[in-house]
């Protein structure tokens, strides 16, 4: 399998993938990333309506306001960010 970081003759754009990678390894970013990640199960559903076609308005608004509430509830939280910590550190 072919890498930038083995496989590269330009040695800026071999210590731009080893230090890519080292950002992507480290547990701060992997905890961001199981953020969003529950952030994005949110405020999915909403964003796929209202980018259809055939959204009804009502049932948008609705949805909206309810993704307002969840998010507000997430915001306040507290066991939240330490179940995505314990959750972030399976993969270490």
């Amino acid at each position: 399998m072919k890498t930038v970081e083995t496989d590269s003759t330009e040695p800026n754009t071999t210590a731009a993938a080893n230090g890519l990678l080292a950002k992507m390894q480290d547990f701060r970013f992997i905890l961001t990333i199981f953020f969003l990640q529950h952030i994005f199960r949110i405020t999915g559903p909403v964003s796929r309506m209202l980018q259809s076609k055939s959204a009804d308005l009502v049932m948008a608004s609705t949805l909206i306001d309810n993704c307002m509430k969840k998010l507000s509830k997430t915001r306040e939280e507290t066991d939240l960010f330490v179940t995505l910590k314990q959750e972030a550190a399976l993969l270490f």
